[in-house]
């Protein structure tokens, strides 16, 4: 199989490096792979109803693989700052960076 870009390969997961992912990109992408796969298997086989939480973070993760592929990963949705490499390491759905997740849970309470 030929490709035309570079590609990278980890425990049986291709990832097409696309213009401008740097380490933290393949790294997350590489994670949520996995969430994504593991997500999948126990809501097709329990269903959404039975596992609601599981579904949602179903999509959060998809969510997140589509940022990356769009080359938004990182930035956050809220002020459009980098979201710091630690942060997406910890929680690689992050949608905010520090500053703007602080403000929206002091909002939500």
């Amino acid at each position: 199989m030929s490709r035309s870009r570079p590609f990278f390969e980890a425990d049986g997961i291709v990832l097409e490096l696309l213009p401008g992912m740097n380490l933290i990109d393949v790294v997350a992408r590489l994670r949520l792979e996995d969430y994504r796969a593991s997500l999948e298997r126990l809501v097709g086989e329990h269903g959404a109803r039975e596992h609601p939480q599981a579904a949602r973070d179903l999509a959060e993760v998809r969510a997140a693989i589509e940022r990356i592929n769009q080359g938004a990963y990182g930035m956050c949705e809220r002020c459009g700052g980098a979201i710091g490499s630690q942060r997406l390491l910890a929680l690689p759905t992050a949608h905010f960076c520090i500053a703007c997740a602080s403000v929206t849970r002091s909002a939500d309470l």
